[in-house]
């Protein structure tokens, strides 16, 4: 009990819809996925039913309660600290046997045998059992158990209100005596065959496929070939409304200014916010929006219908041959969403050594922070022939497949230095459970992208690049002449003393040289450390206030004054790929590792690796003609 209100832990065995279930009651919006380990940690929330407020705890999903990987420990403690009043099992209708097992597990803790704690189970994914038909004896499951069962299709928002009834009823109209369990002694395998009865069907017609995708060789080419897709996909849709933003982004600045000195705003006001943060941005959204729109739809979709877990299937060979476990595939998958959610996911990784190097190479994988960079630089630089449709799309996807594929070969390279140092040379075995293929929800998938990964990275990107717009603008006109000239003037002084802004670039561009990039670059990744997402528009901000060249008609036009060739673009989708983690990140790392040391690790690692790997890039392409 929580000031008045019953707790409910919400818990079962991993991928049976619990976090669906949850967000179906309390109306939150938790990320779902259809693979293992999406809830890393828990997530409450609170529903009304009959008058009565329940808050809801949904906590990592665990096939058993002994002290294992991270969020095995973590739901052990949640249910033996007594702070639930009651406990709602979630297990699949179709795998009733592994759910009993669980729900066993839970019956037997001291907690709930001693205080009678209700618990009741929910047996989700009801219409994957009707596909089977796999019919199920509730009352028989009920009256052998002793606590009340309740079939429902979260995923389908059906009977969620029978659940609602059952944990009310359970929690206010029982008897705490019903709840004793003292002569609860089942078999869960022979109460599995007592209450199921179904008709044996024809194999699926999706054995085949699965054959493919998770064969050591062709699985490797299908996700490859699948990667090369959305990819070209993703270009092929995005060339064409970049071109259509981009003519009715760049109208808006004479409007905006007309506005403000409507409103009487000064002179300086109307420069920061127009020249100084407008115009950068009103060049770079057009062509980083569209890309994220079609791409990160076209991702959830793919993670919908189950093929992330069949990918880390497909990995799990390479990853065996660097020594690391193969549950990091599933934190590296993450990790194309959020670096910080992916090192949240290596909690499933149950050795320290194994686990410590996944988060120190998490960062490795590009996520939604970069993925707007990499695609703009496609758009601006990599147009091919033609420069737009199906076929001008495919030179930018390749570009875009290469940059994914060096990642992971860095990744995978770093891991096996990694783990042979801090784990031995030997590779962890673990279970992994492909899920059932699922037809994606296409128009809530498609809205929910839109909303939780489009309009946050654009949040975050706006979160950074207004304030840095701001203190590049003012860092453009200040100067520090020392004591004689009052230390800081935003008077240019007599002699060629450079304002801070042009100090930062100057001390940059020996390193920047040397990595085909320039000063200005790098003192836009290192503004853009608190989000990757706002990168992009700093550099065009730094280059608008630091630069001689103000105007120019077009974004491609203004780079190329500003010297930027297709060898620049390469060295800095090299950078963005291989930098330091955003601020986000550095603190998840701190979090989980308890340790500065292990977090300046992973910032170093990936750091390093890009200054290097930039270098010998440009090396190399300074011998092509």
């Amino acid at each position: 009990m929580k000031d008045g209100r019953t707790l409910i832990a919400l818990t079962g065995c991993p991928n049976t819809g619990k976090t669906t279930i949850f967000n179906g009651l309390t109306g939150r919006s938790t990320p779902t996925g259809n693979w293992s380990g999406t809830t890393v940690e828990p997530a409450v929330g609170s529903f009304m039913y009959s008058g009565c407020t329940y808050l809801m705890a949904d906590i990592p999903g665990s096939d058993s309660l002994s002290a294992g990987s991270g969020w095995e420990t973590l739901t052990r403690d949640f249910l033996r600290s007594g702070l639930a009043d009651a406990v709602l099992v979630v297990c699949r209708a179709s795998a009733l046997e592994r759910g009993l097992s669980y729900l066993d597990r839970i019956l037997r803790l001291e907690r709930v045998r001693q205080t009678g704690l209700p618990v009741v189970l929910c047996l989700n994914l009801w219409d994957e059992a009707r596909k089977r038909c796999v019919s199920i004896d509730l009352d028989l499951l009920s009256d052998v158990l002793q606590i009340p069962v309740v079939p429902c299709c979260a995923r389908c928002r059906e009977d969620l209100d029978d659940v609602k009834t059952a944990v009310h009823h359970a929690c206010t109209t029982a008897p705490r005596s019903r709840f004793r369990y003292e002569c609860l002694d089942f078999s869960p395998k022979r109460l599995a065959d007592a209450c199921c009865g179904h008709r044996r069907k024809s194999p699926a017609a999706v054995l085949p496929f699965d054959r493919v995708v998770t064969d050591p060789l062709y699985g490797k080419l299908f996700f490859l070939f699948l990667m090369l897709a959305l990819f070209w996909t993703t270009m092929a849709v995005s060339a064409p409304l970049a071109a259509l933003l981009q003519q009715g982004m760049t109208r808006l600045g004479v409007p905006f200014a007309a506005f403000l000195s409507w409103l009487d705003a000064p002179e300086w006001l109307i420069s920061c916010l127009v020249r100084g943060i407008g115009l950068p941005l009103a060049w770079a959204l057009p062509y980083m929006l569209p890309p994220m729109a079609v791409f990160f739809p076209l991702l959830a979709l793919a993670g919908e219908t189950g093929l992330l877990p069949r990918a880390a299937f497909a990995m799990d060979r390479c990853l065996e041959r660097c020594r690391a476990c193969g549950r990091q595939c599933m934190s590296m998958a993450v990790g194309l969403g959020c670096s910080a959610a992916g090192v949240l996911s290596s909690r499933a990784i149950v050795s320290y050594g194994h686990r410590l190097t996944a988060i120190l190479t998490c960062s490795l994988i590009p996520c939604s922070g970069k993925f707007p960079l990499l695609a703009a630089l496609a758009l601006l630089f990599f147009a091919g022939f033609p420069a737009s449709g199906l076929t001008g799309g495919l030179t930018r996807a390749l570009i875009l497949t290469g940059a994914f594929l060096a990642a992971l070969g860095v990744n995978l390279g770093l891991s096996r230095l990694l783990s042979r140092a801090l784990s031995g040379n030997r590779s962890p075995a673990f279970i992994l459970e492909l899920p059932e293929y699922r037809r994606p929800r296409f128009g809530q998938i498609i809205l929910g992208s839109l909303f939780s990964r489009v309009l946050l990275v654009l949040g975050r990107m706006a979160a950074v690049a207004l304030p840095a717009g701001m203190l590049i603008w003012i860092s453009a006109r200040l100067y520090c002449p020392g004591p004689a000239g009052g230390w800081f003037t935003f008077t240019a002084p007599a002699g060629r003393i450079p304002s801070l802004l042009d100090a930062l670039i100057r001390l940059l561009a020996p390193a920047g040289h040397l990595m085909g990039l320039d000063g200005a670059i790098l003192a836009a990744f290192l503004i853009g450390l608190p989000a990757n997402e706002a990168v992009f528009p700093l550099i065009l901000m730094i280059y608008l206030q630091a630069g001689s060249v103000t105007s120019a008609a077009s974004l491609s036009q203004f780079l190329a004054l500003q010297g930027w060739t297709w060898r620049t673009a390469l060295c800095l989708m090299t950078l963005c790929v291989f930098h330091w983690p955003c601020l986000t990140t550095c603190r998840t790392i701190r979090r989980e590792t308890g340790s500065l040391l292990w977090t300046a690790a992973a910032v170093w690692l990936p750091t390093l690796a890009g200054l290097l790997l930039c270098a010998c890039l440009n090396r190399l392409l300074s011998l092509v003609p």
